[in-house]
């Protein structure tokens, strides 16, 4: 690709992060690309500079903008930009990201949760992403387990309590086998377009 301006970083030389950017989503899956994209707007770089260096260029704009389209920076890390990326393809409602609910044990630190629903009928559906099964770790003591149980039961029930009317709870293996997310979010009663979204990928 010509005129493109190669960067040094820790010595080496590389390419730009716009190009990298732009090259990792040709390559790679949607899913990928939104962990990717949610990264980057999360730490300085812009929807619009991205589409100008795309702007000047032969290719194919269309996965870049479908990317572009869903994209949310307030996921919290690469396991959540997969999660909803999921939640995407699929065709479930977008999801609010990282609202807050009141903390009723300590005040000044607001629950935050991964993943919300306010559904028409007045229901609030929360999604949690809890990465590996922490409570299946042979290394962990059973003192430390069961904290990890008596903590997240009593989030939830703070949930609970400010009228949320479900919460789902996923992990990486739901990541990594979709139809177990999904299956979850359907029994949760997640509202879900009639047919996935058309994605270019």
């Amino acid at each position: 690709m010509r005129g493109d301006e190669p960067v040094v970083v820790n010595g080496v030389r590389a390419t730009s992060l716009p190009r990298t950017v732009v090259d990792t989503v040709m390559l790679g899956t949607f899913e990928s690309s939104m962990e990717i994209i949610n990264h980057v707007l999360a730490h300085g770089l812009t929807e619009s500079e991205l589409r100008a260096y795309c702007a000047g260029r032969r290719m194919d704009h269309a996965r870049i903008e479908s990317v572009l389209t869903y994209a949310n920076p307030l996921a919290e890390n690469g396991g959540e930009s997969l999660v909803y990326a999921t939640i995407i393809r699929a065709g479930f409602a977008i999801p609010e990201l990282q609202c807050e609910f009141e903390n009723f044990d300590h005040p000044d630190y607001p629950l935050r949760v991964d993943f919300l629903w306010r559904t028409d009928d007045g229901r609030m559906i929360v999604l949690e992403y809890d990465g590996l099964r922490k409570y299946q770790d042979p290394t962990m003591t059973r003192h430390a387990l069961q904290e990890n149980i008596t903590r997240q039961a009593s989030r939830d029930q703070m949930l609970l309590a400010q009228h949320v009317t479900k919460i789902v709870h996923c992990f990486a293996e739901d990541v990594y086998q979709p139809e177990w997310l999904i299956a979850k979010l359907d029994q949760a009663g997640v509202p879900r377009l009639p047919q996935p979204r058309a994605l270019p990928f």
